[in-house]
């Protein structure tokens, strides 16, 4: 069965305007079973509770037939909704709203202050920049949460621009705990969106730079004269204080030769004093261009470093630099983590959670995460920093040998996204059937195989 959805949708006569205030018929703001319109966009509340407090607002206008429908006098909600402080259950006077005034409302109720307003709501037109801009929403554009109701969360507000919008009331199939569900402080689930930081970053309030919807953050761990980045401990303690897990932290190189690669990841392996944190490897700087294959044994010797040291390793680089330095050799790279750079969208401010559009997603192998900003405006910075999606764990080739075998014992065993039970089913494996494993999660010892993930505990290597 179809998850519930609540909207405001026509007057009792079956117009948009010049029907009387308050439900006439049990029809103009209700509730119904989900529905293909097509939809365009999904707003998924980053915090949990403004998800289940936004679903409870929308259920309690719904059940009251004092809010009707009508486009003319939309904002007459609002005016009510403040005067009982968004609790909708308790407005005795007639009055209306339209779609997009109904999902504004309840968001407000639910805590997204930062679309308070007086005089008009947003429109369809208008709402997803006018939501994602509070920080407190995440902008989904993916066909699978357009398409069927599988995959949406209770809290999600599904919108056709130009047209109409709805909140969804339940969680779908494919996420049975969505939002109920707490996690570790430290669990990340994937796709997730944060900030990259270095000394240059000051002045942060590490606890709103959370509340503003900040799920991980990686930290310069090392500066050029081979002394620790002289943030990096404050950023450390800060963000880990906050509890926004620290995804990984990185070395801009200036390394020309495999010697030097060599002795700065031994620098950042002492500095990070035996915590255990995915490394990253910056080149993208001046003195690195044309040294044509002697780069790849540079990144190749580095990581083997840290590898050896039983951390996680990642790239890091532009679009232009991968192309141009990296692409014609990168048959011989052993780093399976990339983490490029494009700014498809210049210097425009954006905001935490609004997705990049995806046309401009790098096209690279083995893509983990996507920095698609240095212009995130969000509360908490003074100055504007660079923002990322995360696509994925960093994974760590050392935790098993690339290319050994492994045999199904379970009798069905689930193929998903990412590894975690968390993320999308992809497909099945059957018990005694041999798979290729060609990488792992060196910190839940799933295996990735070339359909996708498949946990360890039901693999055994031959």
């Amino acid at each position: 069965m179809a998850v519930t959805i609540g909207h405001a949708s026509l007057d009792e006569r079956g117009k948009i305007s010049g029907g009387q205030a308050g439900d006439q018929n049990g029809k103009e703001v209700c509730t119904r079973q989900w529905y293909s319109k097509p939809w365009e966009v999904l707003l998924r509340p980053l915090d949990a509770d403004l998800a289940e407090k936004s679903a409870r607002a929308c259920e309690a206008g719904c059940a009251n037939n004092n809010i009707g429908y009508d486009q003319k006098s939309r904002n007459g909600l609002h005016a009510q909704a403040q005067a009982v402080g968004y609790d909708l259950s308790k407005i005795k006077t007639p009055c209306n709203t339209d779609c997009s005034a109904f999902m504004t409302v309840c968001a407000i109720a639910g805590g997204a202050t930062g679309l308070e307003y007086k005089g008009n709501a947003p429109t369809t037109s208008t709402m997803v920049n006018a939501f994602v801009k509070t920080g407190k929403y995440q902008q989904l554009i993916d066909s699978k949460y357009l398409t069927s109701d599988k995959y949406l969360r209770r809290g999600d507000i599904l919108v056709k621009p130009g047209s109409h919008t709805v909140m969804v009331l339940g969680n779908g199939a494919g996420e049975p705990n969505a939002v109920i569900t707490s996690k570790p402080k430290s669990a990340l689930s994937y796709p997730c969106y944060g900030v990259d930081v270095a000394a240059w970053q000051t002045g942060l309030d590490y606890k709103k730079i959370k509340q503003a919807g900040c799920q991980f953050a990686i930290l310069k761990i090392i500066r050029k004269d081979g002394n620790p980045d002289k943030m990096f401990e404050e950023h450390y303690n800060g963000f880990t204080s906050a509890g926004v897990p620290i995804l990984a932290v990185y070395n801009y190189a200036y390394a020309t030769n495999v010697e030097k690669a060599k002795l700065d990841a031994q620098k950042v392996i002492s500095i990070l004093k035996g915590r255990k944190i995915p490394v990253c490897l910056d080149v993208e700087d001046q003195v690195q261009r044309g040294l044509g294959e002697k780069l790849i044994h540079i990144i190749n010797g580095y990581q083997k470093v840290v590898e050896d040291a039983g951390l996680p390793f990642l790239l890091y680089t532009g679009l232009s630099f991968w192309n141009t330095q990296i692409k014609p050799y990168q048959d011989k790279l052993n780093c399976r983590n990339n983490w490029i750079a494009r700014y498809y969208n210049g210097y425009v401010p954006m905001t935490m959670g609004q997705v990049p559009h995806p046309s401009y997603k790098p096209d690279v192998p083995n893509l983990i995460g996507w920095q698609y900003t240095s212009s995130l405006v969000i509360d908490g910075a003074p100055s504007r920093l660079d923002s990322n999606i995360m696509y994925s764990p960093v994974t760590q080739m050392s935790a098993i040998t690339k290319g050994k075998t492994g045999v199904v014992t379970a009798n069905a065993l689930k193929i998903r996204t990412a590894p975690n039970t968390d993320s999308d089913v992809v497909g099945y494996l059957k018990k005694d059937e041999k798979v290729t494993i060609i990488n792992a999660d060196a910190s839940t010892g799933w295996y990735q195989i070339p359909q996708g993930w498949v946990s360890n505990k039901y693999i055994s290597i031959i």
